[in-house]
């Protein structure tokens, strides 16, 4: 069983995986359109594996307007940076 710290490490790593996730589909050399990419990064931010697993680590709130594949995904995105920034206070001082 994990430490409550081992966890919010989890937390932080399964964020660094979603914005890598991103920048490959996004601004990489990936053949992918746009559309394509972001009902992929849509599809993998709101899974169990990793919104599930977030949610259950720290669970933090965004504004869900129920749009596009890319807007719902931006909003996500950015309650999950707002969440990430108060766990890594959290690891800091600790």
């Amino acid at each position: 069983m994990k430490t409550y710290k081992e966890e919010l490490r989890e937390f932080v790593e399964i964020y660094e995986y979603i914005d890598d996730m991103e920048k490959t589909l996004l601004y990489g050399d990936s053949k992918i359109d746009k559309d394509e990419a972001y009902h992929m990064l849509y599809d993998k931010a709101f899974s169990n594996k990793v919104n599930g697993r977030l949610q259950e680590i720290f669970p933090f709130d965004w504004c869900d307007i129920d749009a596009s594949y890319a807007e719902d995904y931006h909003d996500w995105k950015r309650g999950l940076e707002d969440a990430v920034e108060k766990v890594k206070r959290i690891l800091q001082t600790n």
